[in-house]
């Protein structure tokens, strides 16, 4: 939380040009929350991960093909690597 106080008067300052106390609870909040909301995001499975078919359909856009005996869940997790999408 202090991290975000000083941002909130950081941005504060680049806002108005002066330091804005009155702001400062508002922003902090603001922050903390937008820092809540992308952890939340990163932490959730790809949408193309949680199904068969919608992992197979990212595979064949992606033009990555299934190695033999490799099961959907497993290419899932290929996908991620391949596709660059955040580590939970």
């Amino acid at each position: 939380m202090a991290e975000d106080l000083r941002q909130a008067d950081e941005l504060a300052a680049a806002i108005t040009g002066k330091a804005a106390p009155e702001h400062r609870p508002y922003l902090a909040l603001w922050l903390a929350v937008e820092r809540l909301r992308r952890t939340i995001q990163a932490a959730a499975p790809a949408p193309w991960e949680v199904g068969k078919e919608a992992t197979y359909d990212k595979a064949r856009a992606l033009g990555v093909a299934p190695e033999a005996g490799e099961c959907w869940q497993a290419l899932a997790q290929r996908l991620k690597q391949v596709s660059g999408w955040p580590a939970a």
